[in-house]
């Protein structure tokens, strides 16, 4: 009898561990998204990039400057097990390149750079 109360009493604490590190978990990985949806990570001004609107991505695609977005992020979604989730096209130097905001399949997010016209 005293052996089922200590084994109950043993897996009761773990059990309640358990509970509080999946709260935690779960509360660090909301945390860390909120951090990146409304304190995006700041481009370091010697890399300033303009993006470009409608317009001029459509021009940029037609001359064959960019590869399409839902082609690059397929790419990207493939090479790094991931799920791309927005991203622009901007200027950067002298090139065209997508930025796009990743959420890999472990659950971290964070923002991936690659050129407009290889996907790369």
């Amino acid at each position: 009898m005293l052996v089922n109360t200590v084994l109950f009493s043993f897996y009761s604490v773990v059990l309640v561990h358990f509970v509080l590190m999946m709260k935690t978990f779960t509360l660090l990985l909301f945390f860390s998204l909120f951090l990146n949806v409304f304190f995006p990570f700041q481009e370091n001004k010697a890399h300033a990039q303009t993006c470009l609107g409608p317009a001029q991505q459509q021009q940029a695609i037609s001359s064959g400057k960019a590869k399409r977005f839902g082609v690059v992020a397929r790419l990207v979604s493939n090479r790094l097990n991931s799920n791309v989730i927005g991203g622009q096209l901007c200027h950067r130097g002298n090139r065209l390149v997508y930025i796009l905001t990743i959420v890999k399949t472990n659950g971290q997010a964070g923002r991936v750079i690659v050129d407009a016209r290889s996907g790369r």
